[in-house]
């Protein structure tokens, strides 16, 4: 995935800084502008791998995380006309209603397929994966992979090649690491659906996204839910995975962090909640 590390450091040395680094204006908070870090430009790649504009009939958004949800709203800022988003965490659903999603599906209390081809008969225009392969439906494919017949599940991208209409288009972003058994390649082909998947270039898109935040068009801040010190990072990460009292992102902090700068009534720019230490 190249040379370079993953960072989550108090202090960081580095490389090529004036390609690496974006300078920020004042105005832009630092909770906005760590967002642009990853997941901004993440939700953003993918609906731009997807060719979504403001022409977009249809859009079906699997998984609802902090990259599903940002993409929701992206979405919607673009102007598509219907967004649809897939998940099995009602709290993230209510969320992902909130930032502009027409549709929501509980995939444990309805089947997507059937409730995508009844409501959309002609087909999904644009499909986002922003789930990936750890995440098998079916018992075939977890039986799969717990034998270690395959490393990733195809399930959710076979879910998305049944309802996107012909000449569609799918756009993944959710990681896919290894193989997959029973890939729908025949249904693919047979209905022209173009597939598009790969890791962000965040230097690509973090200055459109920027002018966004700056004019007040988007503000990505709404999906953190909670805020630790960099110190409690293996708790905050437990949490994550084990979706701990709705938790959506985490705002890792550093003692060079100034928690009095552009904050509002509340204390806090998303004020729903986040956790406080002793």
């Amino acid at each position: 995935m190249g040379g370079y590390d993953g960072l989550q450091a108090e202090h960081a040395r580095v490389p090529l800084a004036d390609f690496n680094l974006l300078k920020l204006p004042d105005t832009v908070s630092d909770e906005a502008a760590v967002i642009l870090s990853d997941i901004g430009c993440t939700a953003f790649n993918g609906l731009m791998n997807a060719e979504v504009d403001s022409n977009t009939e249809s859009l079906a958004i699997w998984g609802a995380g902090a990259v599903g949800l940002l993409a929701v709203q992206l979405a919607k800022h673009l102007g598509v006309k219907r967004i649809i988003s897939i998940d099995h965490h009602d709290y993230r659903l209510e969320k992902a209603r909130f930032l502009g999603a027409d549709t929501v599906i509980n995939f444990e209390k309805m089947d997507p397929i059937k409730t995508l081809q009844d409501m959309l008969p002609m087909g999904v225009e644009k499909c986002l994966d922003c789930a990936g392969f750890r995440f098998a439906k079916s018992l075939s494919h977890r039986v799969q992979r717990a034998l270690k017949l395959e490393s990733d599940s195809p399930d959710i991208i076979t879910e998305m090649v049944k309802v996107c209409k012909k000449a569609g288009i799918i756009s993944l972003i959710g990681e896919y690491m290894g193989t997959a058994n029973t890939f729908p390649i025949g249904p693919l082909m047979e209905k022209a659906i173009t597939l598009r998947g790969g890791h962000v270039s965040v230097q690509k898109y973090w200055k459109d996204l920027l002018a966004l935040i700056e004019k007040g068009q988007f503000d990505p801040t709404g999906i953190i839910t909670h805020e630790l010190s960099l110190t409690d990072a293996p708790e905050a990460y437990s949490m994550l995975i084990d979706r701990e009292d709705d938790m959506l992102k985490i705002l890792l902090t550093t003692k060079f962090y100034d928690s009095s700068v552009k904050r509002n009534k509340d204390g806090y720019l998303n004020p729903k909640r986040y956790l406080k230490k002793d």
